[in-house]
């Protein structure tokens, strides 16, 4: 008989034990469905259990005399459990019955359920097991999930519990009653992913999700019951149960692996959680073809695919809201392959949150029309503004060219289209790709805006040559367009050679200007930005001498802006940029501390202006990436570990008082999860490993939602990839080699792949390098020499190349115990060569 057919059987043979003999007959024709062959294998087996004695019969696998019937329930009424006085019984499943109990031994008044679990804890191995997993339950600490206060047996081994009493309906029935609305009804359902993903995290699993075990209180607030409970008293410690015929499940909410009794995982509890969604969405199961009898329940739970929620809903009003994403997002819950599924349950509420707030969800396919349409309806006002302004400038560059054509006599009417086409395309390059520079997922629409309003601006500079004005809104657009091309620390798409060739033109443009007027201080300023942006290109790629020597010019610049105007804030800001820029950039082993000093008076200066006015974002998001940079040198150099974990804290705290005022700028979002990486480093530095592990973890998860925002990002998803090099390092430094490795090879992995678009990016050569390096110390340690060995010299080309960047210290420094490592592999691989040949 195959394993199939096997499950077939046995589903069969549950039911009819079940059965009042005078039934049996004619339920066993209906399943058999005139199969001779099985039935006969089902009287076989009947007729077995029939000799083996009538308590086979009486009760089923999992059950036992004092809890069989409601003559035993009944019994125990009044009866003592422990402290614990039975008064009524308030509920009865396939695992057990559920009464509700008082504390009745006068040291105080409590409710409280008590769960009569069938089976034993016949064996001291069962109960050990039973006490270990109790305890293991009674840690569950969450709002949401009804604590175990007790548990035991009785006299004759059969398992009991003690929980939380919870007043309140079924989720369902709550749903129902209070007429909830499908946002409604889904951001319950969020509180109770939450509760779930809580005890995940803590190894356990629920197994019997439905309904019933979710019970909403009056004032809205979800408890989960028995959790964990089928694990608690499965004392053999296996998923497969084939001592027993009926596992403990509701076949309506099992998963298909439950039903053919394979292992479970948390997979198990997404599918059960995606049964619960389907119902409250829909009010009906998800396979409407299965009848009331667990076989063919369990059949079109295994082999059928459930229908669309959208398809099922009952409320004819509901369908459209449920069709698109919440039918994509339930179906993936239902998955019959586990690792099909959400990951975690996590993700199965991020999705759902994802939807709350129109953004795409994971679950329906990555599409440019997708991500369009859902940027669309969360930035309605921006792109319609945005669509206005393309089409007038369209039509208006479009009567301008006409109008030029047919009558060069009406001058002055040309020159009025002129000025509107200017004005048009400044709106697109000033207002619109302002609006959405710092919204997730907005990297390729604001290239497609700024594209658009150079190729505008070009035309009409060619017009317009020796207008101080229009140079400037030139050089303005060639900027962003750089920006967004490969744009220092901010959303870009990899593109760094074409970044630097839009800065140069930028600087072309404003340096030409300036020549021709000396004076004009706004020019100055402007020339300032552009060698900024172009410096941190310089640096990035690579080019260190050339970075400096604009950077020098900035320090130039404004110092002489400042002294003209030293009461001037702007001047007072930019020179402290100047100050950290240089200062940041100019450090080397044995002049380190002026380029400290240069960052600590930048410190000092935009401390005093934030200070002076505390709404001046640009000067608080400088202060930010002062106390950062400043910090990076003290660890590095001055190995003031302290001080500088001190002062990236501060930065944190500095973003997270803007993102209180702006939480979806996904600028400040990413400082943030940055400046958690930095704070992980000095923790690591500081040998506090497990909190050092903490801070990248939680790095990674938000560095994670950044990427997953905006897929054409490049700078993020080389950011994630860094996070996780950092975190292999923190597990390095805890011996968790199996981890540590895990993480190197994710990271090395998405810089290979990041590295084919990206013409030169300082960080992927280093993070490359340093995962190979490290990857090599993991083999070290596990003393694989040869496979340490190549992986050790695979890495030497990149930290070789990266004592050129800024990251040299650290390069030069693994590259000495790159060097120590090959030469204790040499020295290993000799010695075995030695011993083989002996």
């Amino acid at each position: 008989m195959t394993p199939e057919v096997w499950q077939k059987v046995r589903r069969i043979l549950e039911h009819a034990l079940e059965t009042a003999p005078d039934h049996r007959a004619a339920y066993l024709e209906q399943a058999c469905r005139g199969d001779a062959a099985l039935r006969r294998e089902l009287d076989s087996l009947i007729a077995a259990s029939e000799e083996a004695g009538t308590e086979f019969l009486q009760y089923s696998a999992f059950e036992s005399p004092a809890i069989a019937g409601s003559a035993g329930a009944d019994a125990l009424i009044g009866k003592r459990i422990g402290p614990y006085q039975i008064v009524e019984e308030i509920g009865h499943g396939g695992m057990g019955s559920v009464y509700l109990a008082v504390r009745a031994d006068d040291q105080y008044r409590k409710k409280v359920a008590i769960k009569l679990v069938r089976g034993g804890l016949g064996d001291p191995f069962r109960m050990h097991r039973f006490k270990a997993e109790r305890q293991i339950l009674a840690d569950l600490d969450h709002p949401n999930i009804a604590r175990l206060l007790d548990g035991g047996a009785l006299d004759d081994g059969q398992p009991y519990v003690v929980m939380e009493y919870v007043e309140g309906r079924p989720i369902d029935e709550y749903c129902a009653a209070h007429n909830l609305s499908i946002t409604e009804r889904l951001k319950l359902f969020c509180s109770v992913c939450l509760a779930v993903a809580y005890a995940h995290r803590r190894l356990v699993i629920h197994r019997d999700i439905k309904p019933a075990n979710i019970l909403v209180a009056e004032t809205g607030e979800p408890k989960l019951l028995d959790f964990g409970i089928a694990k608690m008293v499965d004392a053999e410690g296996t998923e497969q149960a084939t001592a027993t015929v009926l596992r403990q499940m509701t076949p309506e909410y099992a998963s298909p692996e439950q039903v053919r009794g394979g292992p479970i995982t948390t997979a198990s509890d997404v599918y059960s959680l995606g049964v619960v969604l389907y119902g409250l969405l829909t009010g009906a199961g998800p396979y409407p073809a299965a009848s009331t009898l667990p076989h063919e329940i369990a059949q079109a739970v295994c082999e059928v695919e459930p229908e669309r929620p959208s398809v099922r809903a009952k409320e004819v009003s509901n369908r459209r809201r449920l069709r698109g994403d919440l039918d994509n997002i339930v179906l993936k819950a239902l998955r019959k392959e586990p690792e099909r599924r959400y990951a975690s349950v996590e993700q199965f509420a991020d999705d759902i949150g994802k939807h709350l707030e129109g953004l795409p969800v994971t679950a329906r396919p990555d599409t440019f029309w997708y991500r369009s349409g859902k940027f669309v309806r969360r930035n309605k006002a921006v792109v319609a503004a945005a669509a206005v302004v393309a089409l007038t400038l369209i039509v208006g560059l479009a009567v301008t060219l006409r109008a030029a054509y047919i009558a060069r006599t009406e001058r002055a009417r040309a020159v009025e289209r002129f000025n509107d086409v200017r004005q048009l395309a400044n709106s697109l390059v000033f207002e619109v790709h302002d609006a959405i520079q710092n919204l997730p997922g907005a990297t390729a629409a604001r290239k497609l805006i700024v594209d658009r309003a150079l190729r505008y601006l070009d035309t009409l500079a060619k017009e317009a040559s020796g207008d101080v004005s229009l140079q400037r809104e030139l050089a303005a657009a060639y900027q962003k367009v750089g920006d967004v091309q490969g744009g220092f620390r901010e959303a870009n798409l990899g593109d760094t050679q074409g970044a630097i060739a839009s800065y140069r033109k930028s600087l072309t443009i404003l340096e030409a200007a300036r020549g021709a007027n000396p004076a004009n201080v706004a020019i100055q300023r402007d020339v300032l930005t552009a060698h900024g942006k172009l410096s941190d290109l310089l640096l990035m790629a690579g080019d260190r001498a050339g970075s400096l020597k604009h950077s020098k010019q900035i320090v130039a610049i404004a110092e002489g802006l400042s002294s003209a105007d030293p009461a001037n804030p702007g001047n007072r800001r930019n020179l402290a940029r100047a100050y950290l820029d240089y200062g940041w950039k100019s450090v080397g082993r044995d002049d380190w501390q002026r380029g400290l000093e240069d960052c600590r008076k930048s410190v000092g200066l935009l401390e005093s202006l934030v200070s002076a006015d505390a709404a001046d974002k640009q000067s608080r998001r400088l202060l930010a990436l002062a106390y950062s940079r400043t910090a990076e040198l003290l660890s590095e150099y001055a190995r003031k570990h302290d001080e500088s974990l001190a002062m990236h804290r501060r930065a944190i705290e500095l973003v997270r008082s803007m993102l209180a005022q702006d939480a979806r700028n996904s600028d400040l979002r990413r400082i943030e999860a940055w400046e958690r990486v930095r704070v992980g480093d000095e923790l690591g530095a500081l040998a506090k490993a497990v909190e050092s592990e903490q801070n990248y973890r939680t790095a990674l998860e938000q560095l994670n939602a950044l990427a997953g925002a905006d897929v054409n990002d490049v700078e993020v998803q080389t950011d994630v990839a860094m996070a996780n090099s950092r975190l292999g390092s923190a597990l390095l430094q805890q011996g968790k080699l199996g981890g540590a490795e895990q993480q190197f090879q994710k990271s090395l992995n998405a810089c290979q792949r990041l590295s084919k678009n990206v013409s030169s990016n300082e960080d992927l050569t280093w993070t490359m390098a340093f995962d190979q390096f490290s990857q090599g110390r993991v083999y070290a340690r596990r003393k694989q020499w040869r496979e340490a060995q190549a992986l050790l010299r695979a890495s030497l080309p990149g930290l070789e190349q990266s004592k050129g960047s800024s990251y040299r210290a650290l390069a030069e420094g693994s590259l000495v115990e790159a060097h120590a490592y090959l030469e204790r592999c040499d020295r290993e691989l000799n010695q075995r060569t030695r011993e083989n040949s002996q």
